[in-house]
């Protein structure tokens, strides 16, 4: 009689800097996980002395000051588990995340690491629901749309932080992330992995709910740390490079230039019209299908102020020499 395959252990590590109230309540999620064989590492900076009651959870308080790199490679050494899931504070798991993952690894011992798309929860505020509906649409995250729609299952070329799981052995291999990033550790650990001859699946069965910024002022806040931080990286590590992040560049340019020729010169103004009201309402039917009118059009609205200041933020941080990750 064959004695069944044996449920492979994840170690589940967040790391981040401050203890909040939400993030207690996304923990409380991680048990409907329909997946047993876990355990749940917190690397946090500011701990709040708060007694968890699962013997699954481990929490572990860092060296003061040092950078994200470098918190998940702590948790990947001190983990047991064959597979390190990472998931960011801000976001909890589908209860087929682990389960799921599980199967594709066991698919192919050449896959190094799997992820998916983060979702908006289905119980954000009104705002934040417009941040996460801007995601969502094609004229906004291009051929990435995977990333935030369960569309289909693709080789990529990088995961996100938010959902990114890794063989162990694989890390070993590389020795962890050693970096001292903030920022562009998930981008600059995909591009190792593949490196070495191990291939990085989104899957849209591996699904996380990741929080969102509420639009416009915090949601823009991110787009400008997100947009200064990728050209700063592009230069810095051109490898990482892929034509969709010049993108919102283009269209940034593009709009301002235009803005500018139909301001002064008046055969332009109709053009420029015409081109800014065709893709304002492209940006309103991608999202209808996703939400009702009244939020399609805010979500619009957010597509063309996110190409903006995410490309000129882009720009900056291209042209930075040296940033803090």
């Amino acid at each position: 009689m064959s004695k069944k395959p044996r449920h492979k252990k994840f170690s589940i590590i967040i790391a981040f800097h401050i203890m909040k109230d939400r993030f207690f309540l996304d923990l409380k999620k991680f048990k409907k996980l329909n997946y047993t064989n876990y355990e749940i590492l917190i690397m946090v900076d500011q701990y709040v002395n708060f007694y968890f009651k699962d013997k699954k959870i481990r929490v572990i308080e860092p060296k003061k000051n040092i950078k994200l790199g470098e918190k998940r490679d702590l948790g990947y050494r001190k983990s047991d588990g064959e597979f390190c899931a990472y998931i960011d504070d801000d976001a909890y798991p589908d209860r087929n995340w682990l389960k799921n993952a599980s199967k594709i690894f066991d698919s192919d011992p050449k896959i190094g690491a799997v992820g998916g798309p983060n979702l908006t929860p289905p119980d954000e505020t009104f705002w934040s629901k417009i941040g996460g509906l801007i995601y969502t649409s094609y004229l906004t995250s291009g051929a990435q749309q995977y990333r935030f729609v369960p569309v289909g299952r693709y080789d990529d070329k990088e995961l996100q932080g938010v959902n990114m799981i890794i063989r162990k052995s694989v890390l070993k291999k590389m020795g962890g992330f050693t970096n001292k990033f903030n920022y562009g550790d998930d981008t600059k650990i995909c591009s190792e992995i593949r490196k070495i001859g191990y291939r990085v699946i989104s899957d849209p069965s591996v699904i996380v709910y990741h929080h969102r910024r509420p639009f416009p002022f915090d949601h823009l806040r991110q787009i400008k740390s997100i947009g200064l931080h990728r050209g700063y990286f592009v230069r810095k590590y051109p490898e990482t490079n892929a034509p969709i992040y010049f993108a919102p560049v283009v269209l940034a340019l593009g709009f301002i230039i235009g803005l500018l020729l139909a301001t002064f010169i008046g055969v332009f103004r109709l053009p420029f019209i015409l081109l800014f009201v065709g893709f304002f309402l492209l940006g309103t039917i991608s999202l209808f299908r996703y939400a009702s009118l009244p939020m399609s059009v805010l979500g619009s609205i957010g597509i063309i102020l996110t190409h903006l200041w995410y490309g000129l933020h882009f720009i900056k941080g291209y042209m930075t020499k040296h940033m803090d990750y």
